[in-house]
């Protein structure tokens, strides 16, 4: 009969802590906000992000023209048998 009691008594204790648990807590306001500071943070660094990637692309598309331009100066260096890189100061 003791060991009975004993179950029921920590069953119920069981259950009272079970039921603390879910309990709904609204004393925390400021979940809205952080949750917006959050979104905005991550909004401005996808943007970060494309126009970073923007950057990528035109600064890759300039080399590229450049490096074209060079070969281009090489080969008529070849050519010519002159060197277009002397310093004319």
């Amino acid at each position: 009969m003791k060991k009975a009691r004993m179950v029921i008594a920590m069953l119920l204790a069981l259950s009272v802590f079970t039921f603390a648990g879910c309990g709904n807590n609204d004393s925390n306001t400021d979940s809205t906000t952080e949750s917006q500071t959050v979104e905005e943070t991550t909004d401005n660094a996808a943007e970060d992000i494309k126009d970073d990637a923007e950057d990528l692309g035109e600064d890759m598309k300039d080399g590229a023209e450049d490096m074209a331009t060079d070969v281009k100066d090489g080969a008529e260096d070849l050519l010519d048998g002159t060197d277009n890189t002397k310093n004319t100061n």
